[in-house]
Order: C-alpha cells, then structure tokens, then sequence
C-alpha cells in the first residue's frame, strides 16, 4: 500500500470512531436509549452497578477482545 493510502484509512477510521464517540455522549447516554455492542451493554450495566460508563465499555471491550 502507499503512504498516502495508509493515511487516508488511519484518518477514515479516526473519524468513524469520533462520529461514534459524539453518537453515544450526546444521544444514547443522555436519552437512556440501548443499542445493540458493547455501548449498549455498558449503559445498561451502569444503571445497575455504579461506575463510569466510558471505564464498564472499557472493561467489556477488553472482554470480548480477550474472549
């Protein structure tokens, strides 16, 4: 691959995951809405058990990385 191609995925995938970031702080945790991943386990999980949201989405990624 060349130089300018790696960028532009490195960049792409910088963006996908902010758009990601903005739609869980700004609609999903204010809202109470559950959507299916590890976002929506973690904001159900944080009702129940009284820890951060971003430390519990943490937590169940390096889960099911490890699973």
């Amino acid at each position: 691959m060349e130089s300018r191609e790696i960028i532009k995925e490195y960049i792409s995938m910088a963006f996908g995951s902010l758009c990601v970031a903005v739609a869980v702080n700004f609609f999903m945790v204010p809202g109470n809405l559950v959507f299916g991943s590890a976002s929506g386990l973690s904001l159900v999980l944080t009702q129940i058990i009284p820890i951060k949201m971003s430390m519990m989405n943490l937590s169940i990624n390096i889960f099911f990385l490890l699973m």
